[in-house]
């Protein structure tokens, strides 16, 4: 079932980045922001499918196992920077605007540079962390007896504690999280200005802002929602329904006529 969402995943991905560039948007940073996210996030989950399909010589050829590793580990810490470079652009736009008129070097920086700092100080200070040719262990107690178990490698990951992972992802959340909650702050007070007492619209305008910035900004990430099919089916009903899209869409149809 694993496998079967994340090709599912996949597809949705492709599906939208090619709407994204068939229907030629204007070019911004937040277009630039949605495809890098959306990359970043499909070739993770297809270098996972590939691990857990195609690859099945780990104990023969353990160097490229390390290196599969250290690919995935990339990969998915990426798809978190994205989310925090979509956490500071939404900043940048409806609270506190630089005075930068492209931002794309230092998007680019955050959101593929800050992997690669964590990957190589994870590297660096434990390398066994990327040594797949590491068997690991587990003690087993059976009554009086004490066994040493070896474990069966099924993917190239990441070898101890999982916080090695998790710790700089959660930090990331932490921090678009308050974001998250800034921009609803501003947001909110935006519409209850243009709206006023119109409880409908602004019920409307506030649950629409909040489902489109939940997944963008990783939030239901921190809620417990871990399923990556999830957040596409929800990045291609905020692109499909927003304003921009439809309009690029009906274009395009009219030209196919």
């Amino acid at each position: 079932m694993e496998i079967v969402l994340l090709c599912v995943s996949i597809a949705a991905i492709i599906l939208a980045l090619v709407l994204l560039t068939v229907l030629r948007l204007k070019k911004t940073e937040r277009l630039f922001i949605h495809k890098s996210l959306l990359f970043s996030l499909g070739v993770g989950n297809l270098v996972f499918v590939l691990d857990k399909t195609l690859f099945a010589s780990r104990k023969d050829h353990p160097a490229l196992c390390s290196a599969v590793a250290v690919v995935q580990h990339y990969l998915h810490t990426a798809v978190f920077t994205w989310m925090l470079v979509e956490g500071i652009n939404h900043y940048n736009k409806l609270v506190k605007v630089f005075s930068f008129k492209k931002l794309y070097a230092i998007y680019l920086a955050i959101g593929w540079g800050v992997p690669v700092v964590i990957v190589g100080l994870v590297a660096s200070i434990r390398p066994s962390t990327f040594d797949m040719a590491e068997s690991g262990t587990t003690e087993i107690t059976c009554g009086a007896l004490n066994l040493t178990a070896t474990k069966q490698r099924t993917r190239c990951w990441m070898n101890g504690n999982l916080w090695i992972y998790k710790g700089p992802i959660l930090a990331i959340l932490l921090v678009n999280f308050v974001l998250f909650a800034i921009l609803l702050r501003v947001i909110f007070g935006k519409i209850s200005s243009k709206y006023g007492n119109n409880h409908v619209i602004l019920a409307r305008k506030g649950l629409r802002s909040i489902i489109a910035l939940l997944p963008l900004l990783g939030v239901t990430w921190l809620l417990g929602f871990f399923i990556e099919f999830h957040a596409i089916l929800t990045y291609l009903f905020i692109w499909l329904n927003s304003i921009q899209v439809q309009g690029a869409m009906r274009k395009f149809l009219v030209k196919l006529r």
